[in-house]
């Protein structure tokens, strides 16, 4: 059964151009922000923006991923 929604992640052409519309039109909060994407707080809804130009980096087995998420996450 589906409790809610965590997050949205779009591709985007241009991230500096796509940064300033969520933050300055949207008035959402940059929670982190990295060469590979940019996460925003749109209502505790994370919103992630992810450099179309990037390769999207590779994730290891499922345990490393989610310390990796609470290391930025926390």
């Amino acid at each position: 059964m589906i409790n809610g929604i965590q997050d949205f992640y779009y591709s985007v052409t241009d991230a500096k151009r796509a940064k300033s519309f969520y933050t300055e039109a949207l008035g959402m909060k940059i929670l982190f922000e990295h060469d590979y994407w940019i996460a925003l707080d749109c209502f505790g809804v994370r919103i992630g923006l992810h450099p179309e130009d990037k390769a999207i980096p590779q994730c290891g087995r499922l345990d490393e991923s989610r310390r990796h998420f609470q290391e930025y996450w926390s």
